[in-house]
């Protein structure tokens, strides 16, 4: 995977990136799951809203938001792209 932004130390690739949702669990000792689903419940979704989510990782939450609202755009991965304005 081509880094985008190489100095963020946010993007991921390779195992970490495989494997992510697992990790996590494993690091948060079996609590990212419902620590997902508090965060999404928090959020207040109501039927008619209509979500972007970008980055969207593994898509775990786009599927927990999917659950409370009808649309969820997800935009998997972000291409820069160059903007003139005149």
């Amino acid at each position: 995977m081509r880094s985008y932004y190489p100095k963020s130390k946010v993007e991921i690739s390779g195992f970490r990136a495989k494997h992510y949702d697992r990790l996590m669990s494993i690091i948060t000792l079996g609590m990212y799951s419902s620590l997902m689903q508090k965060a999404v419940r928090l959020m207040e979704i109501k039927r008619t809203d209509k979500i972007l989510d970008l980055g969207t990782g593994t898509g775990s939450n786009a599927c927990l938001m999917n659950q409370t609202t009808t649309i969820v755009f997800v935009v998997a991965q972000f291409i820069p792209l160059r903007i003139i304005i005149i």
